[in-house]
């Protein structure tokens, strides 16, 4: 024991937690897991005879094993909608990266796209630009773009 690491230290008790998680859960559920081991005499299981697939095609097998074994998890009916993926568009995010501001001709860089006043990006016209922001206008709404 005393040529062990510090990793193989922490793997045993590791392994000691699990199997005492272990001990104490078969412990508290003794009754189910003794109900679960329990055989059945072979008299009193009910016999059910498997469906016959002959001449049939896949969906109508799958039906009739349906009907036969009640539920089959690893059929899946044609009936089901398929899944629609939906693409939404993101809208584009319009970010101020630089001002150069003069009284008589003041340029923004917007969304990397160097600008002027009365210039468009991305469907909003520059209206004014400042030296800490830039105000554009689209269909009526103001939009505000502060220089961080």
């Amino acid at each position: 024991m005393a040529n062990i690491n510090k990793s193989q230290k922490r793997l045993l008790i590791v392994l000691a937690v699990v199997l005492a998680y272990a001990g104490f859960d078969i412990i508290s559920n003794w009754d189910n897991y003794k109900n679960f081991y329990r055989s059945q005499p072979i008299e009193s299981i009910k016999k059910v005879k498997p469906p016959t697939f002959s001449g049939k095609s896949t969906v109508e097998k799958a039906v009739l094993y349906d009907k036969d074994w009640k539920n089959d998890p690893f059929f899946v009916s044609v009936q089901q909608k398929k899944a629609k993926m939906v693409y939404r568009r993101r809208k584009k995010r319009l970010t101020v990266q630089a001002i150069s501001y003069e009284e008589k001709n003041p340029v923004a860089m917007i969304n990397y796209q160097i600008v002027s006043t009365g210039e468009t990006v991305d469907g909003y016209k520059v209206v004014k630009i400042e030296p800490n922001r830039v105000i554009l206008k689209k269909d009526g709404k103001w939009k505000i773009l502060q220089l961080k």
